[in-house]
């Protein structure tokens, strides 16, 4: 559910310039500057998870790819880089990751069937 909201925001932020010339020639609100920078910083926490879903679907990867890309993501989203707006993002995709991924000691468990 995510990636889509990452393709939507980033097709919001291509278009930007569209989007705020449009709303002003109808005076509508649009963005303030500080939202276009919380949409900007959104779109950088869900872009690694874009690239590594779409390396792990591929038809080459393997399962093996798997465990080190769920420890660097985890890795990433612990890391404090302009946080602005999107701290509770992140803590929120990190807990989920670790009720999916982890087991109480934080070591990586994955059950293949």
């Amino acid at each position: 559910m995510e990636l889509h909201i990452l393709y939507m925001l980033s097709r919001l932020h291509e278009q930007r310039q569209a989007v705020t010339a449009y709303a002003a020639e109808r005076d509508i609100p649009t963005l303030t500057a500080m939202q276009w920078g919380m949409v900007e910083n959104i779109i950088r926490v869900l872009q690694p998870f874009e690239e590594m879903t779409k390396i792990a679907s591929s038809d080459c990867e393997t399962i093996g790819y798997v465990i080190p890309a769920v420890v660097t993501l985890h890795s990433y989203l612990s890391k404090r880089q302009k946080d602005a707006g999107v701290v509770m993002l992140k803590e929120e995709l990190k807990k989920a990751m670790e009720e999916r991924f982890f087991d109480s000691l934080g070591v990586v468990v994955m059950f293949i069937t």
